[in-house]
């Protein structure tokens, strides 16, 4: 028994101790400012340790062992998310991050630091872009999700949930040459 938030995507979370702050987003028909979009509740559960849970996770795997089951393997993804640091052009190999700096291509240092996120194994989730220093996601971490609709530079799925832009059917996904 609570309010619910409007259904939003593309919007912030704060988790302060046993609060969930959602702050702005998109409902589907206008964007949301913090200014008038503010909702803030008690996280389910009461002592998630600061993980509340939610969708898929909350109904649980059919596989049984209950609550304590689900809240481990939260647990091990926290900390495999929080103990993850980005590649930097320092990790590049040498003859690499050479040949990239020689490149007159567009966005030839990030192009590399996206193959070698992708070809380490495992593949890691998030790289930061030479040119701006945001923390950029790769394909392998977009994969495990569908598109958010936020026009994520490797996405897999075509930009299909991006307000008024979808990647045609005959451009080539990075499987069929794209070099991303």
């Amino acid at each position: 028994g609570g309010t619910s938030p409007l259904q939003r995507c593309r919007h912030s979370v704060v988790v302060v101790g046993e609060l969930a702050v959602v702050y702005g987003g998109y409902d589907g028909a206008r964007t949301l400012d913090a200014h008038h979009s503010l909702f803030c509740a008690p996280l389910a559960g009461g002592g998630g340790g600061g993980v509340a849970a939610s969708g898929a996770d909350a109904q649980g795997s059919g596989g049984g062992g209950g609550e304590e089951a689900r809240l481990e393997v939260r647990r091990r993804q926290q900390e495999r998310w929080a103990a993850e640091q980005p590649l930097t052009e320092a990790d590049l190999p040498a003859d690499e991050r050479a040949r990239a700096a020689k490149s007159s291509l567009p966005l030839a240092m990030a192009k590399a630091l996206h193959r070698l996120a992708v070809r380490s194994q495992p593949p890691r989730d998030t790289y930061i872009d030479p040119d701006t220093g945001y923390s950029v996601f790769t394909q392998a971490y977009l994969k495990r999700r569908p598109c958010c609709g936020n026009g994520c530079r490797h996405c897999p799925w075509g930009h299909v949930n991006v307000p008024g832009r979808r990647r045609s059917e005959a451009e080539p996904e990075e499987e069929d040459g794209l070099d991303w």
